[in-house]
């Protein structure tokens, strides 16, 4: 059978703009987050209201499952991340401590560490069912968008308004590698499935791919930028040609192709 588009469900109820909503790792179940305060629970199938998570005193830009799908952390512009039992809404932990908001909170994937980012200009690493600090990752220059695990769990890399991405140890906040070359500021970053290299995503119209790999590599070599991708449109004179449609940063030549 093709595909459709049909609705399925309409999740309604917040009182604000929603942000965010992520399915759970079953697919049962959605959460929300939105800037009414609050994030929801909601039966997939039938956008029924199973828990409303809340105790935020700002707007919540972020709602993650953990890797069971029994918890959710939630991210919070009241400068706080919150972890919740997912089906009834009891507060499990309060993560404070940024000095600014928090624009995200995710999960390591053995589901016993959450790492938050924030407009304070660090990442921390947190114990998700205490609420316990375990680190800090600081020396970004500016706010942190976003921070995300390696699949081992063992490295954390933060992307930055201060145009960098950075690799970090995760249980013990040293820097591991300073990924620089991008001429805006870095929105997201993540690692590939196989944890050896990362990928960043800029305002300045590029993403860019990263070796972060560890054996045997010198703590220079960690970090190399492999490819630089920039966004093509087709001449109308030829429609088999490409260009480049904007101006782009000069490491990035090596890497773009004028043709298909």
């Amino acid at each position: 059978m093709g595909e459709t588009g049909r609705l399925v469900a309409k999740l309604t109820g917040h009182g604000g703009r929603v942000w965010i909503a992520i399915y759970s790792s079953d697919g049962k179940r959605v959460v929300t987050a939105s800037g009414d305060r609050t994030a929801r629970v909601w039966d997939a199938e039938t956008g029924q209201l199973i828990a409303e998570l809340k105790g935020h005193g700002d707007s919540v830009l972020s709602a993650r499952y953990s890797p069971n799908g029994k918890k959710v952390v939630t991210a919070s512009e009241d400068r706080t991340a919150r972890v919740w039992e997912a089906e009834t809404g009891r507060l499990v932990a309060e993560l404070k401590g940024h000095g600014d908001s928090v624009y995200s909170a995710i999960y390591s994937p053995d589901g016993k560490r959450v790492v938050t980012a924030s407009g304070d200009r660090t990442a921390r690493v947190w114990e998700a069912e205490t609420g316990r600090l375990v680190a800090e990752l600081k020396g970004h220059g500016d706010n942190v968008y976003s921070a995300m695990y390696s699949p081992d769990w063992k490295r954390v890399v933060t992307a930055s308004e201060d145009q960098t991405a950075k690799v970090w140890e995760a249980e013990t906040g040293r820097l591991v590698a300073d990924l620089k070359g991008h001429e805006g500021r870095v929105v997201s970053a993540m690692y590939s499935p196989d944890g050896e290299r990362v990928v960043t995503a800029s305002v300045d119209r590029t993403a860019r791919m990263w070796d972060t790999s560890q054996e045997d590599r010198s703590a220079q070599q960690i970090g190399k930028l492999l490819h630089c991708y920039l966004p093509f449109r087709f001449e109308p004179e030829d429609s088999n040609a490409l260009v480049l449609s904007i101006p782009y940063p000069a490491d990035c030549q090596t890497t773009a192709h004028s043709h298909l």
